[in-house]
């Protein structure tokens, strides 16, 4: 268990302001016990005058009553989030974000709080909203703004007639950027635009990509719309600055026409801007200057719709399968095996990183991960039963999609009263690249380490807050992505700075009591290193590449041979 002092010490590896405040009886913070050194720079104080000043010094008089509502809405092990004001000892006021949950170390609730300025953010919000709304090359108006601006001026007009969304690509942008530069080209881009907007009184201009705009007029009939937007191309083509630098800009349009009646709703202004785009697109790749949209442009959402399909059926006629990849600790002895999903495609194998997206957002996952699961159980029930001396430690990843499901746990449940593999020999990988700090993502994880399940941080040092994981979850495991581990150890072009991110990365859980498993080891070099460095296990080609379960068997009983008898385990992943 992790004592105040081990959290201050965790505390130095935030570039963010920390505290560790006591509680008064009414649950505020009262004074404070301990900050990083980020906070005293923050604030202008040396840590030992900030050590036991009440934290009404540091906030602005006008927030106390605010301080004390906030907290007194947090619950135990739940992060929240709210604005506040700080003094710092000059005087000056900085705006902060304050992440605040309340923990219990030794029997004593304490708050912690992360507080990050965002005084820069709030004083530039005019500059924010011109970065949202308008190009930061030629300061036109972007697609964002067109959306809106069509939204509040023909949102809510019972018009008969028809808007013309026209989607313009000056297709040699690039040449004139290598020609002449990327200055003159957005020049020339802005010149374009400039053009189109004075061919008539109502029209509506916004940028898109960086050769792209759209333009938004009234036009009475769809003839109209095909006869002006010919015409204001050709006219862009013929400008004054084509003799001058030497090139004649081509001029691509994507055409959407639709009443203005039908367009009473701000996401359907969006597709039609969409569906603009998507005839520009296609007028490109088929060398036309000009194409109007057609339903059947929109092939590439039956082609995910046919994929979709391919994976129901997949599921539905069993023709996802399991590999299992061996882990080894440090000295090369086979310890566990991570269980991963693959599918064969009619043009062959499908990556996970293709079909795991698609399953997730569909809710497949839901079904896929049941029958991970029963698979996974049921394989290795198999070795149990062959009374090995020590049990492998089964590795399964799990979505975070899955933890929210009511259905999930009592399935486990129902899993561990049907085989005879016991909770602690189970470890489940969750990925850190998806936020995982809900109260029901870090409720769910509680009761799985309640049970005995060991929990994993996969991809670990790729995610969305590593240190905020380590504290929220309290990990048995976390895997070292292997975009890390690929550098280590490299002859030609050593990276020391990623050697000593691993470095760290193998310290702090150490100190944590936190087992380490490096991802993707393909070399010896890297192999030595992680031993030299004190990684616990090691999971790669070098060692093992994943593989069917029926082979997995042949290594497990080669390795119990070779060693004589799998020693007992204690501690491992």
């Amino acid at each position: 268990m992790l004592s105040i002092s081990d959290f201050s010490i965790l505390s130095r590896l935030t570039e963010d302001a920390f505290y560790i405040c006591k509680l008064d009886p009414y649950k505020t913070p009262s004074v404070i016990l301990d900050v990083n050194p980020s906070a005293c720079c923050m604030l202008g104080y040396s840590r030992e005058e900030l050590i036991g000043k009440s934290t009404k010094e540091i906030v602005h008089p006008n927030l106390h009553n605010r301080l004390s509502s906030f907290f007194e809405t947090l619950e135990e092990a739940v992060p929240k989030q709210y604005h506040s004001v700080h003094v710092c000892k000059g005087g000056k006021l900085l705006t902060v974000e304050v992440t605040a949950q309340l923990l219990t170390v030794q029997d004593e609730v304490y708050a912690f709080a992360i507080c990050r300025d965002i005084t820069p953010q709030i004083r530039s919000e005019q500059a924010l909203y011109h970065l949202a709304y308008f190009d930061s090359r030629t300061n036109f108006p972007n697609q964002s703004w067109l959306q809106e601006k069509i939204s509040s001026v023909f949102g809510c007009l019972q018009d008969e007639r028809k808007l013309l969304f026209l989607a313009i690509s000056f297709d040699n942008f690039y040449i004139v950027a290598d020609a002449y530069g990327w200055k003159m080209a957005n020049h020339v881009m802005e010149e374009l635009m400039l053009q189109a907007q004075t061919c008539d009184t109502e029209i509506y201009l916004g940028q898109s990509e960086r050769n792209e705009f759209l333009l938004v007029h009234p036009i009475q009939d769809e003839e109209e719309a095909t006869n002006w937007a010919a015409r204001l191309m050709k006219k862009l083509e013929k400008n004054n600055f084509s003799q001058t630098l030497l090139f004649r800009p081509r001029i691509i349009g994507g055409l959407y026409i639709n009443s203005i009646v039908e367009l009473d709703a701000f996401e359907k202004i969006n597709s039609a801007i969409e569906r603009s785009l998507t005839a520009l697109h296609l007028a490109r790749s088929s060398g036309k200057s000009q194409l109007c949209y057609h339903p059947q442009m929109v092939m590439d959402v039956l082609r995910r719709q046919h994929f979709y399909n391919l994976l129901r059926d997949a599921m539905d006629e069993k023709q996802f399968y399991l590999a299992y990849q061996p882990i080894f600790d440090i000295n090369q002895k086979l310890v566990a095996a991570e269980t991963l999903l693959r599918l064969n495609g009619p043009n062959g194998a499908i990556s996970p990183a293709e079909f795991i997206p698609v399953v997730e957002r569909t809710g497949m996952i839901h079904d896929l991960g049941e029958y991970v699961l029963q698979q996974a159980f049921q394989d290795f029930s198999s070795l149990y039963r062959q009374n090995l001396e020590s049990p492998l430690i089964l590795s399964i990843n799990c979505s975070v999609h899955q933890l929210e499901h009511p259905k999930f746990y009592p399935y486990l449940l129902k899993l561990f009263s049907q085989h005879i593999i016991p909770p602690s020999q189970v470890k489940l990988e969750l990925t850190e690249t998806v936020m995982l700090n809900s109260a029901v993502h870090l409720e769910m994880i509680k009761k799985l380490k309640d049970l005995g399940v060991m929990i994993a941080i996969d991809d670990f040092g790729t995610g969305y807050a590593s240190f905020t994981y380590l504290l929220d979850i309290r990990p048995d495991v976390i895997k070292i992505d292997q975009s890390f581990i690929r550098k280590l150890a490299q002859v030609d072009k050593p990276d020391r700075d990623n050697e000593r991110i691993v470095a760290s990365m193998l310290t702090l859980a150490r100190q944590l009591g936190i087992s380490t498993v490096a991802e993707g080891v393909e070399t010896v070099p890297q192999l030595q290193w992680l031993q030299q460095h004190g990684c616990d296990y090691i999971q790669g080609y070098l060692l093992g590449k994943p593989m069917p379960f029926v082979e997995f068997e042949k290594v497990v009983k080669y390795s119990t041979s070779v060693s004589g008898s799998m020693e007992s385990q204690e501690n491992i992943l």
